[in-house]
């Protein structure tokens, strides 16, 4: 397969979340929208004149696995689900925004 002259409109990815009390981050798997260097650079610099979730709801589609509720069942994505998501643990949207700008700007090419 060769690379593509234009990258995919979204791309899935695994993020790892740090949580309290737990010595492994948890891995949730996102779909994004992508965005070319000029797009990331303006996006993250108008990063904080939205809140958070807004923000970041600008390039998540959706997650598709790894949140649950307090029953261990799958939740399904939405957008009130996303922002509660984003609520119950201050580093979500750090790791959220730090996995997003790494899956655009890092190879993963090895020597």
């Amino acid at each position: 397969m060769g690379l593509r002259l234009i990258p995919n409109p979204v791309f899935i990815a695994q993020i790892p979340f740090t949580v309290a009390g737990e010595n492994e981050p948890t891995v949730v798997e996102f779909e994004f929208r992508h965005k070319s260097p000029e797009e990331l650079k303006a996006w993250v610099s108008g990063f904080g004149s939205r809140d958070t979730a807004t923000a970041l709801g600008e390039v998540v589609v959706r997650w598709t696995g790894g949140v649950v509720d307090e029953s261990g069942e799958a939740v399904r994505f939405s957008g009130d689900n996303f922002r509660r998501f984003l609520a119950a643990h201050g580093p979500r949207s750090e790791d959220l925004l730090r996995g997003y700008i790494r899956e655009l700007t890092e190879s993963r090419q090895k020597n």
